[in-house]
């Protein structure tokens, strides 16, 4: 059976070390959003996409018309409470798709930058989709037959969020004691484990 465990242990305190480099600029984009007043928070939250490459592909002036429908969407929803549970995440995650889906993305798979802007709204809870991850969940899934198959969802985020959200919560507390850095997010230690683990390469390389 697949030690997950020992994986954490392995690749988590340079999760730990990535993610402190990270801090500063998640924090502003994550305050940028709940600031209504704020002139520069569109700013703020197109330089985080594009430093996570959220917006690779997208012509600059339907990266702005994102932004604010993701801004709008947010302000609709009042307080920022944290959301927990698949079952409320992938809702509010197809609502934010849905406020997002502008003429110029149709056919365009939203799922990953629908997910980091959904973090930047519920950082406490909300894992973050991205390719690599997903590959590193469906190895898993194989090695581990305690865990449901992602292929027992049809949305492709539902499918993810419950895998995640099964591994997480099975490792939470050695996750939680790993956060040495003290980091104030710390399901994203979760989250750049399995983006390094699903990276398409032999090595890996913990730079951005």
């Amino acid at each position: 059976m697949l030690d997950f465990a020992k994986l954490i242990e392995e690749f988590a305190p340079r999760a730990t070390e990535v993610l402190a480099e990270a801090e500063a600029s998640d924090i502003a984009a994550i305050s940028a959003v709940s600031k209504k007043d704020s002139a520069k928070r569109a700013e703020e939250v197109l330089r985080w996409l594009r430093d996570y490459s959220a917006l690779r592909g997208i012509r600059s002036t339907c990266c702005h018309e994102v932004v604010h429908a993701f801004l709008k969407w947010a302000d609709d929803k009042g307080r920022p409470l944290e959301i927990r549970g698949p079952d409320e995440i992938c809702k509010a995650h197809l609502s934010l798709s849905n406020a997002c889906a502008l003429d110029e993305l149709k056919g365009r798979r939203l799922t990953s930058l629908v997910s980091k802007m959904l973090w930047l709204r519920y950082p406490k809870t909300v894992p973050i989709f991205d390719r690599n991850a997903e590959r590193a969940l469906q190895v898993l899934c194989k090695l581990d037959k305690r865990i449901p198959l992602l292929g027992s969802h049809p949305i492709e985020y539902e499918a993810f969020v419950r895998v995640w959200d099964a591994y997480f919560n099975r490792n939470i507390e050695q996750i939680l004691a790993a956060n040495s850095n003290g980091y104030p997010y710390p399901i994203r230690i979760f989250d750049i484990i399995l983006w390094k683990l699903g990276s398409p390469s032999y090595l890996i390389k913990w730079q951005w």
